[in-house]
């Protein structure tokens, strides 16, 4: 087991990463809260894609992102469908640099909505995630 603390590595700083192996590994992101008393763990993407679905999501009380990492060679374009509990939609494009990564603050645009579902699609193979942050993150977050 390899347990790897980037944000000593890299502090404050939002990143994405690819792991190969030679063999079968597991790969997840631990999200850690209340010095060590909280906390959420997340699967990695097992390949990227040119679409990716979020249907629990909220900007009421909750600070929400969906990071964006294009590991190819290509500049992708990217848009968020995104759909309200009351049925209205809203929709955001941007372009993301070959081997950058691009995060979205959905709160900013879209504040005080209590549910939000968001589809992802790339003109080019992404990896895509959704981060949630009740109360701006001092009580967690997934």
């Amino acid at each position: 087991q390899l347990a790897i603390n980037v944000n000593e590595i890299i502090p404050n700083l939002g990143v994405s990463a690819t792991v190969e192996s030679d063999r079968p590994v597991a790969v997840e992101r631990a999200l850690v809260f209340n010095g060590g008393q909280a906390g959420s763990v997340g699967a990695g993407a097992t390949e990227p894609r040119f679409r990716w679905a979020f249907v629990d999501g909220r900007t009421s009380d909750a600070t929400y992102y969906i990071a964006v990492s294009n590991p190819g060679r290509t500049r992708a374009r990217v848009t968020v469908e995104l759909r309200f509990g009351g049925g209205a939609t809203g929709s955001q494009s941007f372009d993301v640099a070959p081997g950058a990564r691009y995060t979205f603050s959905v709160h900013e645009p879209y504040p005080d909505e209590a549910a939000v579902s968001a589809v992802v699609r790339s003109t080019q193979p992404i990896v895509a995630e959704r981060s949630i942050y009740p109360g701006g993150g001092v009580r967690g977050g997934a």
